[in-house]
């Protein structure tokens, strides 16, 4: 995959945004097929003049082709929560009942979501609400998709791991021994108050006989166990819930270089276009978890 950079520049007192990459015609050839795209005299590099939407512009045009956009020293868009119209109350989900299901169905068409993210959510809140077996085994779940972690992540999970007020997630000697931090989301955290006066757990969240961690071998038992009470027909692991995690946020809106930062991922190139973004600005972002 070839690796396309975009800087910030300065020409003739305007902004531009000049486009790097090394020498590759067909690279070349579909930059200058863009509307705007210009030749600096200096060096003969190809630029385009800076706009609010054309850093994204560059980055859609440039994927076509299946670059690799390197667009890290421009400072990620400062993150607004969207506003939410009061076009419809949520009616009362009991999913025991089938027509209450149809109707969360068709609040969530009325948000405009895609086909794939309503069916991801009817099925999650299935899970949750109706087929979530046990309490320790609802909030282990509901942990993994409200915080996308992975399960390894989940299991080593301390109860100080918890910050409940700045409404964070600790994650310590994560994938590629990274400690970083993750949302807590305000539903998980109700469920959460209710898990810890009825488990007290001593040091790990999940503990299993003796006071031990939870095995990840016994979280992935129970999620095979919940997929099959629920009568769900496709393949669901419990990396599912992780994507479903991402994949939210992305159909949200969400600048992807926070949810690189929230997954953990340490290279942009293991989902090709994240980067870094800093813990401030994670606790500002809504939780998908918290619209079930």
């Amino acid at each position: 995959m070839k690796t396309v950079k975009l800087i910030p520049g300065e020409l003739h007192g305007e902004k531009i945004i000049l486009i790097l990459f090394d020498p590759n015609p067909v690279i070349h050839n579909h930059v200058l097929g863009l509307q705007g795209i210009k030749r600096r005299p200096l060096d003969g590099n190809l630029y385009l003049k800076y706009s609010a939407t054309s850093v994204g512009v560059l980055f859609h045009h440039l994927r076509k082709i299946n670059c690799y956009v390197d667009y890290s020293e421009f400072p990620p868009k400062p993150f607004e929560a969207p506003i939410k119209e009061k076009r419809l109350s949520l009616p009362p989900t009991d999913p025991f009942h089938h027509e209450e299901l149809i109707r969360f169905r068709r609040w969530l068409e009325e948000k405009r979501l895609s086909p794939h993210t309503v069916n991801t959510y009817v099925e999650v809140t299935r899970f949750f609400m109706r087929y979530s077996i046990n309490l320790k085994h609802k909030t282990l779940l509901a942990l993994i998709y409200s915080g996308g972690l992975r399960i390894g992540e989940a299991v080593n999970l301390k109860v100080n791991d918890i910050d409940r007020h700045r409404m964070l997630i600790h994650i310590k000697g994560g994938k590629g021994k990274k400690d970083r931090y993750t949302l807590l989301s305000q539903s998980f955290l109700t469920l959460f108050h209710e898990y810890y006066k009825h488990f007290k757990p001593k040091v790990y969240l999940f503990e299993g006989q003796n006071s031990k961690k939870y095995s990840t071998s016994s979280a992935q038992r129970v999620l095979r166990n919940a997929v099959v009470k629920a009568g769900i027909q496709k393949e669901v692991t419990l990396h599912t819930l992780r994507h479903s995690f991402a994949t939210h946020f992305l159909e949200n809106g969400t600048d992807i270089r926070y949810i690189q930062e929230l997954l953990g991922h340490s290279s942009p190139k293991t989902t090709m276009i994240y980067t870094h973004v800093t813990e401030n600005s994670i606790q500002n972002i809504g939780n998908p978890f918290d619209e079930l």
